[in-house]
């Protein structure tokens, strides 16, 4: 087969031009775009602001958002109009349907990241649908889901859009201890109260403290007294070794009481 060049005159070569300019421009905007926006997420993952996995996907978004736009111009522009109207209401149905859950816990993650005290503070977290909350600090937010680390390190991933509409206080961290003591004739309350603020007090493990208006005293008969403490970490998580040395060390100064020292759930 032989291409006879000649007949291709500058006339036909300008109208060509002529009807796919607005589509050549539309395609150097949209790599220059883009490339404007990488350099923008690049910089923000360099500073600490996103992570990897945030970059990745906010470029698989533009991406994907840059190559409807750009299919759906080249179908206005050169596809009848009764057609291109079809076309869009299918492919707008399919993408609808196809990444419903990643367009809602999108958004959710956008509108969580205008929340400023949300991240890195102990919260109380009321999800919906569920009786107990969580406790914890937001330490992580992905575009699809956020990660909760509580006292003792444990993660739990919520998905955004749940998270979104939950109730959050902030809140104190603490641990609970509920510690029982044999009761003596000779054992005086006050006494037992004060000498455990002074425990507390006298630094003997240094990572904790104690809230001395949150002493309770939850029983008191002939046998026993039963008194629970919130012992408040310094940092977080807790290390476990860290506190078997706090009970240990209770343990060790009332043990002429035969201490008997639990740990409370606060969840």
């Amino acid at each position: 087969m032989v291409f006879n060049l000649t007949n291709i005159s500058p006339s036909s070569i300008e109208k060509v031009l002529y009807d796919f300019a607005p589509a050549i421009i539309l395609l150097v905007a949209i790599i220059v775009l883009r490339y404007f926006i990488s350099r923008l997420l690049t910089t923000l993952y360099q500073r600490g602001y996103i992570g990897v996995g945030t970059k990745i996907t906010i470029m698989r978004i533009m991406d994907s958002i840059f190559i409807v736009v750009f299919s759906l111009f080249i179908i206005q522009s050169y596809v009848p109009s009764i057609v291109t109207y079809v076309i869009i209401v299918i492919f707008a149905l399919l993408v609808a349907i196809l990444f419903f859950y990643e367009i809602r816990e999108f958004t959710a993650y956008i509108t969580l990241q205008l929340v400023k005290y949300i991240k890195g503070r102990y919260l109380e977290i009321n999800l919906p649908g569920y009786h107990k909350p969580i406790y914890g600090r937001i330490i992580s937010m992905d575009p699809f889901s956020s990660t909760i680390e509580d006292i003792y390190g444990n993660r739990t991933y919520v998905a955004n859009s749940l998270l979104l509409y939950s109730a959050i206080r902030e809140t104190s961290p603490f641990i609970p201890i509920r510690i029982r003591i044999q009761r003596t004739p000779a054992i005086e309350l006050k006494e037992v109260i004060d000498r455990l603020a002074n425990v507390m007090r006298s630094g003997g493990i240094a990572v904790f403290r104690i809230q001395e208006n949150q002493i309770e005293i939850e029983k008191i008969d002939q046998s026993e007294i039963s008194i629970s403490v919130r012992v408040i970490p310094a940092s977080l998580p807790v290390r476990i070794n860290d506190l078997l040395k706090l009970i240990k060390y209770i343990e060790n100064e009332f043990r002429e009481y035969n201490p008997v020292i639990e740990l409370i759930s606060i969840s």
